[in-house]
C-alpha cells in the first residue's frame, strides 16, 4: 500500500484560522496528509521532540509567509530543518512584500 504524501504546515500563531479553515482543506482534499501543530501538541508534550520528529515524517513542508509567521523562531527552525534534510519547502506569502523578506536574509 502507498502511504499518503505527508505535509508538515509551518505558520505563526496568529495565523492558525487562515490555514486550518482555507489552507489545510484544501491540501487535505488533493489526498495529502497534513500535520499543523495547532492544538496537536499536548501540555507537556516535548514541542520540539514532537515537531522534529513530524518533520522528519512529512514529504515537504508548506510555510505561510505573514507579518506574524516571520516573527516566529520556530518558522525559521522549521525551513532550516526541512533543508537540512533536503525536503521541498514551498512558501505562500501573505502580506509581507519582497523587501521585507529581503530584511531577513
Amino acid at each position: 500500500m502507498v502511504r499518503p504524501y505527508r505535509v508538515f504546515f509551518s505558520h505563526g500563531g496568529d495565523d492558525a484560522y487562515i490555514v486550518s479553515k482555507y489552507l489545510q482543506p484544501t491540501v487535505e482534499g488533493s489526498g495529502a496528509t497534513v500535520f499543523v501543530d495547532a492544538g496537536l501538541i499536548q501540555y507537556g508534550e516535548d514541542f520540539r521532540k514532537v515537531v522534529l520528529a513530524e518533520l522528519s515524517l512529512c514529504d515537504e513542508l508548506l510555510v505561510l509567509l505573514t507579518p506574524s509567521s516571520l516573527k516566529r523562531p520556530w518558522v525559521m527552525a522549521e525551513i532550516g530543518a526541512m533543508v537540512l534534510q533536503g525536503k521541498r519547502v514551498v512558501a505562500i506569502r501573505y502580506g509581507p512584500s519582497e523587501e521585507d523578506l529581503h530584511a531577513l536574509g
